[in-house]
């Protein structure tokens, strides 16, 4: 709904601020516009009837034109939703109008975001700020090194499906007092294979992508929308699950219990890890012998 508002009703310290800091140059030159009575698109803010609440999601720039003219109200969007809603709207709302973001702008929709949702996935959090999920990444590691943001286990994609943030560690696993990396066992993985191991991410990031499809599709579906009324979506999905879980096996859990993290010691090849040196937990658990687990478990 578009009315004029009171510029003082905003609460400009509680809204989300996406953007790393205000541009001078860019509030004069607005306030020029309103001073010679312009055209300007109005500003968005979210009205939370339970608290009470208005929070600008889109116009920062705008409102300090404003009050820079000695004006006290302006034309506002306003839409009902609490502080998450007006967050959703914010990060994305400056990706496609008004003055280009800088790379701390783009930054600053990362942290806001995940300090909001540390739970969710990178690249659903790099759609919500239409950035790069890589630069999601980097940000996270920041963030969660500083204590800004704690570290979860998990993480939910866009298609709603929780997948572990790392990969996991057995519980009682002795690791590892020395800088080499260890698998999910605490063993040591031998230098020529720690490459694989720390590919990981990539492996993750397809995991992610085919959930995010399996997303747009459930959504779709919800929406009854029409442009996939010739898409098999139900079919689709069974083959992108079976998709997932195939590339879920890239994913390295320990060091190969049959050649040592050392394939190239077997002379027809490794079986197990077939030249990884790192099997998945899917071999782990269907191909390890019961009494090799549990040898390496008295071993801890």
């Amino acid at each position: 709904m578009k009315k004029l508002i009171f510029i003082n009703d905003i609460n400009f310290k509680l809204s989300p601020q996406v953007r790393y800091e205000a541009n001078g140059l860019v509030v004069a030159d607005y306030a020029e516009r309103y001073r010679q009575k312009a055209e300007m698109p109005p500003i968005h803010v979210f009205w939370d009837e339970e608290a009470k609440i208005m929070y600008l999601a889109d116009g920062m720039h705008r409102c300090n034109a404003m009050e820079m003219i000695g004006r006290k109200a302006i034309e506002a969007e306003v839409h009902l939703g609490d502080y998450n809603a007006c967050l959703k709207h914010a990060l994305l709302a400056n990706s496609q109008h008004g003055l280009q973001r800088s790379n701390e702008d783009k930054r600053q929709c990362i942290r806001m975001a995940l300090k909001q949702w540390p739970t969710i996935s990178n690249i659903a959090i790099a759609s919500m700020c239409a950035v790069d999920d890589k630069t999601v990444a980097v940000v996270r590691e920041e963030m969660e090194k500083k204590k800004q943001i704690v570290a979860t286990p998990t993480r939910t994609s866009v298609s709603g499906r929780e997948m572990p943030a790392h990969t996991p560690r057995i519980s009682g696993a002795t690791v590892a007092t020395s800088k080499d990396e260890v698998d999910c066992l605490g063993r040591e993985i031998p230098k020529k294979v720690i490459q694989y191991w720390q590919r990981t991410p990539e492996i993750r990031s397809l995991m992610d992508k085919v959930s995010e499809i399996i997303g747009i599709l459930k959504e779709a579906q919800k929406n009854e929308d029409i442009m996939f009324s010739e898409v098999s979506i139900n079919g689709t999905i069974a083959d992108l699950d079976k998709a997932f879980v195939s590339i879920q096996c890239g994913v390295p859990y320990a060091v190969c219990t049959q050649c040592q993290g050392h394939p190239e010691t077997q002379k027809s090849g490794c079986r197990l890890c077939l030249g990884r040196g790192l099997i998945s937990k899917f071999r782990w658990d269907s191909l390890v012998p019961v009494e090799t687990k549990t040898m390496l478990a008295k071993k801890k």
